[in-house]
């Protein structure tokens, strides 16, 4: 029996984790010594869709780790890992966050916190969740996906549209209609603290809606369209 890549026809020689590994702390790196690491998916892959996009893996981490909806844990493997990898390399880090701006933010307690927003590459970071979403995809399946596919991220905010605030409010919108119309569709995953995810596969419209869910609170979500 030929296994193939998750993401294309090569070979799958190799084992690839989804999401990332590195995207799961190590128990020392976070309180309560809890292995967050155990019963993690992989999916078969060929060289250029594993090893190869190891600093994408890291981008994601970056971005995800330092989103301030995600949990304490998240943040735990942020001030732990991340930072001793920003003190190793800090060029590597410097150029994800090159491009930031200081913004105040309110809580639903009306707490004012003051942070900074980060220009993301989207074309980096869709890359990123289309391949999660493909493994995904190939973990429930137990096929690769061939089609298009379309990330929508409502974790992310746009600050450079000259109608903002509406258009961020449309995007929290249709995530909100995301989720109840994922309502009844099974949450799966071992680590509830770090990933779950959502499928619910329409074979009519030839249309899966994969829901995924990083560090407790940072969504999105990826259309795959077959063929």
């Amino acid at each position: 029996m030929t296994i193939t890549c998750y993401m294309c026809d090569e070979l799958g020689t190799t084992k690839e984790h989804v999401p990332p590994k590195c995207l799961f702390p190590e128990a020392k790196d976070v309180e309560g010594d809890k292995n967050h690491k155990i019963n993690l998916i992989t999916v078969p892959s060929c060289d250029t869709h594993n090893t190869a996009k190891s600093k994408d893996d890291v981008y994601l981490l970056f971005f995800l780790a330092a989103n301030i909806l995600s949990n304490d844990i998240s943040k735990k493997h942020f001030s732990s890992k991340i930072m001793r990898a920003v003190q190793r390399t800090p060029h590597v880090f410097a150029d994800f966050a090159k491009k930031n701006t200081p913004v105040m933010l309110v809580n639903d307690e009306g707490e004012e916190i003051h942070t900074a927003a980060i220009e993301i590459d989207r074309e980096r970071f869709d890359s990123a969740i289309t391949h999660i979403a493909h493994g995904i995809y190939y973990h429930k399946y137990k096929t690769s996906f061939s089609g298009s596919t379309t990330v929508f991220t409502e974790g992310l905010m746009d600050l450079g549209n000259e109608d903002s605030v509406n258009f961020n409010e449309k995007v929290q919108g249709l995530g909100k209609m995301i989720d109840m119309y994922m309502k009844d569709t099974p949450i799966e995953g071992n680590n509830t603290d770090i990933f779950t995810y959502q499928v619910n596969q329409d074979t009519n419209n030839k249309q899966t809606l994969i829901r995924l869910n990083f560090y407790g609170e940072f969504k999105m979500a990826a259309i795959l369209k077959s063929v």
